[in-house]
């Protein structure tokens, strides 16, 4: 038994004391410490886009709305026989568009010729189509009637161009012809030149 007491304290002996020096006691090395961290890292450079993405991110939707355009149109990339057919066609709509005006705008009465009103024409021909360049409404004409003299500018502002508004101002009188617009107003009787010098801003909106 006393055998076994003094290997006992043999061992003893041998365990590490207090006073063993700090680097006797195992750490974890460095690359441990490497792998521990690696999946961190990688993470977290799967947080931010790529150089590459970023720019898919800023252009992508106007590239998506530039082919959307092309596919519209049936235009391919750096194809201009499409574009070019597309400007004729828009130039010939536009071509036939074009109305050709009178010479000098004319009113008259009630039994007067209407259309165009040209230098050749004998009698002169009253406009059809005459526009207000100040209120920026068409001229209506009543053949064979006439306003009543009281008959005012908010009459016309507030009835303007609903024709049964304006009716209870109008009178029969053959061979007169009562012009409006929603700002100004006249009645014909005879052949008048409507020009600069006139109160009345009409000119002509151009006969097809």
């Amino acid at each position: 038994f006393k055998m076994n007491v003094d290997d006992l304290l043999s061992e003893l002996d041998d365990l590490p004391t207090a006073s063993s020096k700090p680097d006797q006691i195992i750490k974890p090395s460095s690359s441990n410490n490497a792998r521990v961290n690696a999946p961190e890292s990688s993470s977290s450079s799967n947080l931010h886009p790529t150089g590459n993405y970023k720019k898919n991110l800023s252009f992508g939707g106007l590239r998506s709305s530039f082919d959307d355009f092309l596919d519209e149109f049936d235009i391919s990339p750096g194809d201009n026989s499409k574009t070019e057919s597309m400007s004729h066609k828009r130039t010939l709509s536009y071509a036939g568009q074009t109305k050709q005006k009178c010479s000098s705008v004319i009113v008259s009465g009630g039994d007067g010729a209407r259309g165009r009103n040209q230098p050749t024409s004998n009698p002169a021909c009253s406009c059809n189509n005459l526009r207000c360049t100040k209120c920026d409404f068409q001229v209506l004409y009543f053949s064979n009637l006439a306003w009543n003299s009281e008959v005012d500018y908010l009459f016309f502002r507030n009835n303007y161009p609903t024709e049964p508004k304006l009716f209870p101002q109008l009178r029969n009188e053959r061979g007169s012809c009562a012009y409006c617009c929603q700002c100004s107003w006249l009645t014909a009787k005879s052949p008048k030149t409507i020009d600069y010098s006139a109160e009345q801003r009409w000119v002509c909106g151009g006969h097809t």
